[in-house]
């Protein structure tokens, strides 16, 4: 696997959210997803409906360029993209960019940052107006840290402040339905693999706090459209944190699930239907798998696959696309 894979799959992550429509229009949503590609430049961006029809690519790879993460509210409005190319130097690096779906021309593209450092995934607010993202400047090149970007004001915060834990790193972010806080993975090397923390911070910034602890193997968590509870994947399967009382509620395991290996798929929840979503590899099949589910665990159903040489599937958002 390649390194910048390694890196992907170590900072990339989910993403709940709301937004507006415009009104008398007729909106469904579908689910974002990206397709990682085994080689350079075979990235791309598609949507698919929830019962698995409609398969849609939206960002197709091309020369120099390709798409490695996307989330957003709506296709009629902007999307943060995780672009990788080229820079000036002709050295491979990747940028965030704000894109317009709706528009055709170069326009619609515009660089979220103007800071030099290491860029991972952006993750949209629920009502549009900041970005949420992984960074790391080059003056501190090991404090891969959450950060915040006001798109009105230009106004750029570092999430979780300043630090002494240069050995961990953040991802897998997730707005709160209201805007107010995000739910992060703080991640560490530890021999043999990984460990990862479940933390919350206000999104004004200031001091994380713990949710669960590093023995529960958090792979990715996104909060319910109420905001009152948590969907979280741990070692057990998929689980429900309530927030308030801490009461958890186990509706799915790994193991009635046929051959599941779960890598970095994401998990999301529709804001309009009682629907998780999560990607998974079928080790034995040797496909990547698209299941979705309701939040009691009831009528869980694989709705998309394809093989594992095409690459690795990662569902990102559920987003709204206006109809008629």
């Amino acid at each position: 696997m390649r390194k910048r894979y390694i890196y992907i799959l170590l900072t990339l992550g989910i993403l709940s959210v709301g937004c507006s429509t415009s009104p008398g229009a007729e909106v469904s949503e579908v689910i974002l997803f990206v397709t990682l590609g085994q080689q350079p430049f075979q990235d791309s961006v598609s949507t698919i409906n929830l019962d698995g029809s409609g398969l849609r690519r939206i960002l197709t790879p091309k020369q120099g360029r390709s798409y490695i993460y996307a989330s957003g509210n709506s296709l009629q409005s902007e999307l943060v993209l995780t672009v990788h190319e080229f820079d000036l130097a002709g050295q491979i690096i990747d940028h965030l960019y704000l894109y317009n779906p709706a528009s055709d021309s170069e326009s619609g593209w515009r660089r979220l940052i103007k800071e030099h450092g290491m860029e991972g995934a952006g993750y949209m607010s629920p009502d549009g107006s900041r970005v949420a993202f992984i960074f790391a400047p080059d003056t501190q090149p090991v404090q891969l840290r959450a950060w915040v970007t006001n798109l009105q004001s230009g106004e750029t915060i570092k999430l979780t402040g300043e630090d002494n834990d240069e050995g961990g790193w953040d991802g897998y972010l997730s707005w709160r339905p209201d805007g107010q806080e995000i739910i992060f993975l703080r991640l560490r090397r530890v021999p043999g693999g990984l460990t990862s923390i479940l933390m919350r911070v206000p999104a004004r910034g200031g001091e994380p706090t713990e949710v669960l602890e590093p023995d529960e193997w958090v792979f990715a968590a996104c909060y319910a459209p109420d905001g009152k509870s948590i969907a979280v994947l741990t070692k057990k399967g998929l689980e429900i944190f309530e927030v308030a009382s801490k009461q958890r509620r186990l509706i799915l395991t790994w193991d009635s699930l046929p051959s599941p290996q779960f890598r970095t798929g994401g998990l999301i929840w529709s804001r309009d239907q009682d629907r998780l979503a999560f990607a998974i590899l079928n080790k034995q099949a040797k496909r990547y798998e698209l299941w979705t589910l309701s939040s009691d665990g009831q009528d869980a159903k694989k709705i998309y696959d394809q093989d594992e040489s095409k690459g690795q599937l990662t569902v990102t958002a559920f987003v709204r696309a206006e109809q008629g």
